[in-house]
């Protein structure tokens, strides 16, 4: 993933309560996100196998030295790698939604960008769900947790676009925690396929496919005959 000062920013500001940091803590930062993106790229290029101290260093052109300083094992270095992952995620589905001009642009926005992340990121999610990527119980426990609570929040805005989708009248009147369970099933599905399976849709056209196929399901049909901006399934996001 680019080198992004706007995340940069996001990730700094989520792991530290106060925003005085100095020159040299700025540094500290800046090298462990090289260290994390890394141990990301390897991961993507060379799987769990390839994954070492020596490849960590080459990469982000530090020595391994420089990497024990900042992490003091593997689990708790795959650990932090997994956590930067899933918070580009956040950042990546919050800017989505900021973008969208109407509800149904935001969900398929999400949508999009959901799928994305994971096929930018297929081999982490692989090893991920084989759970294959921590060597003690209490690793896999922590990551386990920390991944139910960002898709709690991805589920937190879905049950919002929901909610908001049936106060502008173009979607039933349906519990959203229910509705975004549902889509949020559907997009897991999706995921799994896409890195088990293989797809031959792209990106952009598999989240109109699926959003196509949530909104059968929850689009109210009168929406269709009342006056107004059109609902469409093609719609572009």
């Amino acid at each position: 993933m680019k080198l992004s000062r706007a995340f940069f920013r996001f990730w700094v500001q989520e792991d530290r309560s106060d925003a005085a940091v100095d020159i040299s803590e700025w540094r500290r930062w800046i090298r462990k996100y090289a260290i994390l993106e890394a141990a990301r790229r390897i991961l993507n290029r060379h799987g769990l196998e390839g994954l070492t101290v020596d490849a960590i260093a080459r990469e982000a052109g530090i020595t391994k030295a420089t990497v024990y300083a900042y992490f003091t094992g593997r689990d708790e270095l795959l650990f932090e790698t997994v956590r930067y992952v899933m918070k580009w995620f956040r950042y990546g589905w919050l800017r989505a939604v900021r973008r969208g001009r109407t509800t149904r642009q935001k969900l398929l926005r999400t949508f999009r960008y959901y799928l994305h992340h994971v096929e930018a990121n297929r081999s982490v999610f692989e090893v991920l769900y084989r759970g294959l990527l921590f060597t003690t119980e209490a690793s896999r426990s922590a990551c386990k947790t920390m991944i139910h609570e960002e898709l709690n929040r991805y589920h937190g805005l879905l049950k919002e676009l929901v909610r908001q989708g049936s106060a502008e009248g173009w979607l039933r009147s349906v519990p959203p925690d229910e509705a975004a369970f549902f889509i949020l099933h559907v997009l897991h599905g999706a995921v799994m396929r896409r890195i088990h399976g293989g797809v031959d849709l792209s990106v952009r056209d598999h989240a109109r496919m699926i959003l196509s196929f949530c909104l059968r399901g929850l689009m109210n049909p009168s929406a269709c005959s009342v006056p107004g901006p059109r609902v469409s399934v093609q719609e572009e996001g």
